[in-house]
């Protein structure tokens, strides 16, 4: 079973990979993952509510209301991904440059 913490290290070491994808790539990627919660909401409920089950006691109200999962919040999910594709690629852009006199 995966700790939080190899979760963590895992996707520290991915992200170098990602950011090294040409803008197009990782957009269609976004996407797909956008379409794969959709298709999975029903399941991903499921296993939200167990999960809140488990975190009732041991948490705060407020943040149960965080973890808590459902369609509209699922659907508001996929289409942040969708519009973090439509933004322009950050990844190896100069925003700002300085040439200093020495």
């Amino acid at each position: 079973m995966e700790t939080t913490h190899s979760i963590l290290v895992n996707t520290k070491k991915a992200s170098t990979c990602l950011a090294m994808l040409d803008g197009d790539t990782k957009n269609k990627a976004l996407c797909n993952m956008a379409d794969a919660l959709l298709q999975n909401a029903d399941n991903i409920i499921e296993a939200n509510k167990a999960d809140v089950q488990k975190s009732r006691g041991v948490i705060s109200d407020v943040m149960i209301d965080r973890l808590m999962l459902d369609s509209k919040r699922i659907e508001a999910m996929a289409e942040g991904m969708r519009q973090v594709a439509a933004l322009p690629d950050p990844c190896r852009r100069v925003i700002k440059e300085y040439t200093r006199a020495d």
